[in-house]
């Protein structure tokens, strides 16, 4: 995860998508998904990105799946609980 490989949000939504143009990332973490509690309910979190070429993806796919299957099991919500 190289600078070189995001883009400015607030460009793409300006009509100027892939644009870096006076905008830098700061260094970060490497992690793309993530679960955490959220009251009492499993949330969880995949940073992917989005459009037709990730939807199409069946990794990606089978990723998603996965994680709502986990976040609506009873061994997910057991386990928000009891992270209060």
């Amino acid at each position: 995860f190289t600078e070189e490989h995001f883009y400015s949000a607030s460009e793409a939504v300006a009509g100027r998508m892939y644009s870096q143009e006076n905008w830098s990332h700061p260094p970060g973490s490497n992690v793309v998904a993530w679960a955490k509690p959220a009251l009492n309910s499993p949330l969880v979190y995949l940073q992917f990105g989005d459009g037709p070429k990730t939807y199409a993806d069946e990794t990606y796919r089978r990723l998603v799946q996965n994680a709502l299957f986990w976040a609506a099991s009873q061994e997910a919500h057991a386990w928000a609980r009891e992270a209060q």
